[in-house]
Order: structure tokens, then C-alpha cells, then sequence
């Protein structure tokens, strides 16, 4: 092969990835409650997401990684980046009484962006982070006051 050829390849590669903010990969739930890991209440959820822009890799292990703005109206404004680009999604958030993130968005743009997908998820504290459980995985989740 055109060692030319593998070098271009290499180098997007390389670009696609850089795109992504260094965040850890998540872990299990049950290392997160070993760790101290304390799952929020419905009003401290509400209290620590509501208003603000939330980001993080996707739960899939696909490498993807989405920026959602939470809407004090229920509103999900954002995007889902990856490998083949980055993709606008809207949707609807809300916090249930027991405490659970759920959400239903879709992404503009095909398959690629997304698609249409729901769910809900636990959300934990381990000192000053924050991370959103789906199954068994615990992803990181970064959370910025607008």
C-alpha cells in the first residue's frame, strides 16, 4: 500500500479524535458507588442540569460525543460529533420524581446524526463530577452554568 495513502488515512484519523475533549472512557456503576459515587435526587438534578450545556461521549462505545444545551423549558438544543461529522439534535428533556434524566431527541441529517433514540438515565455525584448511568455504564459527564 501506498505508504502515502496510509499516512493521509492516519492523520484524519487523528484529527477526528482530536476534536473530542479528553474525558475518561466511564466505568461500571458498581465501581462508581465503590468509588463514593452518590446518585442526585430529583431536585438536585434538576438544580445541577437545568439551564445548562451538557457534554459528553456517548454511552454506545462508538466513540461519539454530543453537546446538548438543556433548556429551562424542556427544550435539548445541541449536537452529536463523530467520525463522519457533526450533526444538530433537538428533543425534550425532563427530570421524574424519582429522580431519573430522561430524554427523546433526534438528530438532523440521517443515520449519521443519530437518528431518533430516547431514554432515561441515573445521575451520580463523585466529589465535584458528574456522571450519567445507562445499564451498567457510568459516563462523565461535563456540565456548564449558563
Amino acid at each position: 500500500m501506498d505508504k502515502r495513502i496510509v499516512l493521509t488515512a492516519a492523520c484524519v484519523v487523528l484529527t477526528a479524535c482530536a476534536e473530542f475533549p479528553s474525558m475518561d472512557a466511564g466505568m461500571s456503576r458498581q465501581d462508581l458507588e465503590a468509588k463514593g459515587g452518590k446518585r442526585l435526587a430529583a431536585t438536585d438534578l434538576r438544580q445541577s442540569i437545568t439551564g445548562a450545556l451538557v457534554s459528553g461521549r456517548s454511552h454506545t462505545g462508538k466513540g461519539g460525543f454530543w453537546d446538548w444545551n438543556l433548556d429551562t423549558d424542556g427544550a435539548v438544543n445541541g449536537t452529536f460529533t463523530h467520525s463522519k461529522g457533526a450533526f444538530p439534535q433537538t428533543g425534550r428533556w425532563n427530570v421524574t420524581e424519582d429522580g431519573k434524566f430522561c430524554y427523546q431527541v433526534s438528530g438532523s441529517g440521517g443515520a449519521e446524526s443519530g437518528g431518533y433514540f430516547g431514554g432515561c438515565q441515573d445521575w451520580y455525584r463523585l466529589g465535584a463530577d458528574l456522571y450519567a448511568v445507562e445499564g451498567t455504564l457510568a459516563m462523565k459527564r461535563e456540565v456548564i452554568r449558563r
